[in-house]
């Protein structure tokens, strides 16, 4: 089954604690996007991505079987136990240019989707996210991207790799199953 892979257009992150700064803009360090809570109530960290579907979207022609979500856990400070993310879809547009925690663009309350990381766990993830997918590409929803929240009610922050990270494999990025014209019926 053909696979497409989609790398995340735009993402970012944002702080609680440093509400007004943008890290896009920053001279920090941005080659990794970070979520959960760091060290204190308040210090809390939210990434956000967006994928350029483009000329998928309303495609007769294309078939999806399954979307899944590639994403490299690069820093995990997880204690013990195991974290709950979730992932949210927006419901407004946002541009990383003017990005801050007070900005933040709006997100549905209920999480489309919710994975497990164990402590001190890192590596590469793949999260089922064909839902979400389907409905960016028929039209059910528009696609202003996702926000993803770790714990925010312990020290458990959780690292990510960003799309500028110099390993384009590490990226966020969507990987599409879809269904080949030329397999359907066995030819």
């Amino acid at each position: 089954m053909p696979v497409l892979t989609v790398p995340a257009a735009i993402d970012a992150f944002v702080s609680e604690y440093y509400p007004n700064k943008n890290f896009v803009l920053s001279d920090t360090d941005n080659d990794t996007l970070f979520l959960g809570r760091f060290t204190k109530p308040g210090d809390v960290f939210r990434s956000l991505l967006k994928f350029d579907l483009g000329e998928l979207s309303n495609n007769p022609a294309f078939n999806m079987i399954s979307a899944y979500l590639q994403l490299h856990i690069c820093r995990n400070e997880v204690p013990s136990g195991t974290i709950e993310v979730k992932l949210y879809r927006l419901v407004n547009t946002w541009n990383p240019a003017w990005l801050t925690w007070n900005s933040q663009p709006f997100a549905y309350h209920n999480p489309d989707q919710s994975f497990i990381i164990p402590a001190q766990w890192e590596g590469m993830m793949m999260v089922e996210v064909s839902s979400t997918v389907k409905g960016w590409l028929n039209g059910d929803f528009v696609n202003y991207g996702l926000l993803i929240k770790g714990n925010e009610e312990q020290n458990s922050i959780v690292g990510i790799r960003s799309s500028n990270y110099n390993d384009p494999a590490a990226h966020p990025q969507l990987k599409i199953l879809f269904e080949s014209p030329g397999s359907i019926n066995g030819t």
